[in-house]
């Protein structure tokens, strides 16, 4: 059973279906046009009206669940977790 891209992308922007057809058309040992995917979705980003702010997820503080203290993405009670590497 398969689902088709159309249903898949149902109630987003078109770009999404383009994406995936161009993905699915894909040969094996073929490279994928970078230029024109980064443009698709580059273009449908200022289409929405967002701004390219150079402010990503992992840079925002976000606000404890428990109404408490606000964490920076990667910190959990306030400590910081230690990267094992």
């Amino acid at each position: 059973m398969s689902t088709s891209i159309e249903a898949l992308t149902k109630g987003y922007p078109e770009e999404f279906a383009i994406y995936m057809n161009y993905c699915r058309s894909l040969k094996f040992e073929e490279k994928p046009d970078i230029g024109y995917l980064r443009k698709l979705f580059k273009d449908l980003f200022y289409r929405m009206g967002y701004e390219y702010d150079f402010v990503f997820d992992w840079m925002v503080k976000k606000q404890n669940p428990t109404g408490g203290q606000t964490l920076k993405v990667g910190e959990e009670d306030g400590k910081k977790e230690e990267n094992p590497d």
